[in-house]
């Protein structure tokens, strides 16, 4: 007995989702890991800080100051931004195929 099929927009919509955990999980551990301390960052480091800037322009900008705040915001920004980014790139293929 097969698995019952989602929607077409349903189903790319959770593949985005469990996608989006799964990079930002890697992503903020790696990022709360770096100590602020040392001068120079690693090259991953600087790929990290790199992939999460879009989210820490967010947070810059609407959650000013430095409070915990700061830390769900920059969380929930990346989660939002990756979920997105994943969503348009699955659903791409659907978008172009031709209909009939």
């Amino acid at each position: 007995m097969a698995a019952p099929q989602l929607p077409g927009y349903v189903g790319r919509l959770a593949k985005a989702l469990v996608l989006s955990i799964g990079l930002n999980v890697g992503l903020l551990a790696v990022a709360f890991s770096i100590d602020p301390r040392r001068g120079e960052l690693s090259r991953i480091e600087r790929w990290i800080n790199f992939l999460l800037s879009p989210a820490a322009t967010l947070t810059a900008t609407l959650v000013p100051g430095h409070t915990g705040a700061q830390i769900v915001a920059l969380a929930l920004f990346s989660f939002a931004f990756y979920a997105a980014l994943a969503w348009v790139a699955i659903s791409l293929p659907a978008w172009w195929r031709t209909r009939l």
